[in-house]
């Protein structure tokens, strides 16, 4: 099994040997229910879990696509697939079924299109589907996940942020071996700061960039460039010429006195290099541009070198960012997963609340009100 899905197994049997315990030691056999002891909690119970993620609701309302993720017994690996269903659960059915991953919904402005990326041996493609008549096409094959897909409101135009692979640095040249010979691999060298993580282990040489495509067909267009990573969400200008997003882009980024110092930056699709609008120390992330194009809001926090500060949601006029307000002051909790209400009058966004997932909205006046609890732990 390759590390992921023994990851995912191991992880179940933890979480099965812990709750056996726990049980043993605080609850004495005799106070269960007599059906809770003939069918316990199995290890093998997890690959018949099933759940939901990535929901995109049709610009109508009507629809919602989504992944469902099932787990596969046989080879011990998650099986996220596209589907959808009327808004009230009716008409469920797949959209895209078989080995590859799919993720990433996105339906064009107009609701007639829905992208997303599958996923499969390696591949990343970016799928297209005609609502209308259901004919479906990849319109984009690429060595790394597309990520932060996001529709220009023309629906001319599809932006995403993709991992650009560059060449390792090397310390010397290794001469080269006998034919037949086996010889322990080369050293590893890095000049970065942050060269391994979590669950990825080493981090391949590279940054993420900011591309765009059009959606009727062509290649993809890189944006950035330079030793700095755009993994921010995108938003469109109104007029479908500009995008914004958030990166850190200093020469220092990497250092760890000040590693969260984002700003948000403003690109023109056809050229140029970004333009900086906010600068402040502090976070400044996940730009999102209102329906009527004048304001821009986004999360962020003033750096008050604590070890935790508490994610904001900002607001501004779109044209003069440093003239900023605060919506959620009256919140005392951190949020994030920062949208737009299709009128523009209120921003939805989702907190944690003594270790219980809500969604919250706020209006542009700061008003706070809780609108759904008890989500689970997936963003929303």
């Amino acid at each position: 099994m390759t590390h992921s899905t023994t990851s995912f197994l191991q992880a179940t049997l933890n979480l099965s040997l812990n709750l056996s315990l726990n049980l043993l030691l605080f609850l004495p056999l005799g106070l269960l229910p007599l059906h809770a002891q003939k069918a316990p909690l199995e290890p093998l119970d997890a690959f018949k879990l099933t759940y939901v993620s990535d929901p995109a609701i049709s610009p109508d309302g009507q629809q919602v696509a989504f992944v469902k993720n099932s787990f596969d017994i046989m080879t011990d690996r998650r099986d996220p697939n596209l589907w959808i269903a009327s808004f009230d659960g009716s008409g469920l059915r797949a959209l895209a079924e078989g080995p590859e991953s799919d993720r990433s919904p996105v339906w064009s402005p107009d609701g007639r299109r829905l992208a997303w990326v599958s996923s499969h041996e390696g591949k990343h493609q970016l799928m297209m589907r005609w609502m209308d008549s259901g004919e479906q096409s990849a319109i984009g094959e690429f060595q790394h996940n597309p990520n932060h897909l996001s529709w220009s409101p023309d629906g001319q135009w599809l932006a995403f942020t993709r991992f650009v692979p560059e060449k390792a640095d090397k310390l010397f040249a290794m001469p080269e071996k006998p034919e037949g010979a086996k010889w322990a691999e080369a050293p590893t060298y890095t000049q970065e700061l942050v060269y391994r993580a979590d669950g990825e282990g080493e981090l391949a040489p590279g940054h993420t960039h900011i591309f765009v495509m059009p959606t009727d067909g062509g290649g993809a267009v890189q944006l950035t460039g330079g030793p700095f990573d755009h993994d921010s969400p995108l938003s469109w200008s109104k007029d479908s010429r500009h995008i914004y997003f958030s990166a850190n882009r200093r020469p220092e980024a990497e250092r760890m006195d000040n590693p969260q110092n984002s700003e948000i930056y403003r690109l023109a699709i056809d050229g140029g290099q970004p333009e900086q609008l906010t600068g402040h120390v502090g976070a400044d992330n996940q730009p999102a541009v209102s329906p009527d194009g004048k304001r821009l809001a986004w999360l962020g926090f003033d750096d008050q070198k604590k070890g935790y500060n508490q994610m904001e949601v900002y607001l501004a006029p779109i044209d003069d960012l440093n003239n900023k307000k605060t919506l959620t002051l009256s919140l005392d909790r951190s949020v994030s997963q920062l949208q737009w209400n299709p009128e523009g009058s209120h921003l939805w966004f989702q907190y944690d609340d003594g270790g219980e997932a809500k969604v919250g909205r706020v209006s542009l006046d700061g008003k706070v009100e809780e609108v759904a609890q008890n989500l689970g732990g997936n963003p929303i």
